[in-house]
């Protein structure tokens, strides 16, 4: 595949990205994710890249991706970026990180501690422009109605996403937890839109 498919072609000189993979390993009932063959960029690709950025000093890098934990070399590009953002520390510069949401179910304890030895972290777009501390972890439960989560065909079982949620807990670089719900899905009921508010403030 050309190059483009993996990293943005054209950068403002304050911002540049990457697609680590493209599609996704699930196949959920109201994503489309998953419809493109499922692949991954070659690990070179994506460092040369990263060294790239850095020489036109790029301080700002976006991992756009809803499925980053997917991609196998996670640990190694991770290394680089926050080798590159050591670097710039080094000459008073600070290298930020966007990364796009993750899968609870694929939230590890060894992710959390790549990814916040970056340093200055966050997911979401949303965050471009926020003037508080990084340190943001966004977490999809989708919905908080278990018939829903089965009738969609998501993986995201309840103890999932409190297992993750209880990881973000325990990492003293986590300083907020992001979670976002699907509202107005067909098959919702009144009594399921209570449900993610009486869940939020269970898990707060």
């Amino acid at each position: 595949m050309h190059p483009a498919h993996f990293t943005y072609p054209i950068t403002d000189g304050t911002a540049a990205g990457l697609h680590p993979v493209l599609g996704c390993l699930h196949t959920c009932g109201f994503c489309n994710l998953g419809v493109p063959d499922f692949r991954q960029a070659p690990l070179d690709m994506l460092t040369a890249y990263i060294d790239r950025l850095e020489q036109l000093r790029v301080r700002k890098i976006i991992i756009s991706t809803p499925t980053f934990t997917q991609y196998r070399h996670r640990r190694e590009l991770l290394d680089h970026i926050r080798a590159y953002a050591q670097r710039a520390a080094a000459e008073g510069d600070k290298v930020t990180t966007i990364i796009g949401s993750i899968r609870a179910d694929e939230l590890s304890a060894d992710y959390l501690d790549a990814v916040t030895e970056l340093g200055d972290f966050g997911h979401l777009f949303t965050e471009l422009n926020l003037s508080q501390a990084r340190g943001i972890i966004t977490i999809a439960p989708e919905w908080a109605a278990p018939d829903l989560v089965a009738l969609y065909g998501k993986t995201q079982k309840r103890e999932r996403v409190n297992k993750a949620i209880d990881l973000c807990r325990a990492s003293d670089h986590v300083n907020m937890i992001m979670l976002y719900f699907i509202v107005g899905a067909p098959g919702e009921h009144p009594a399921d839109r209570l449900a993610i508010a009486d869940y939020v403030r269970r898990i707060m």
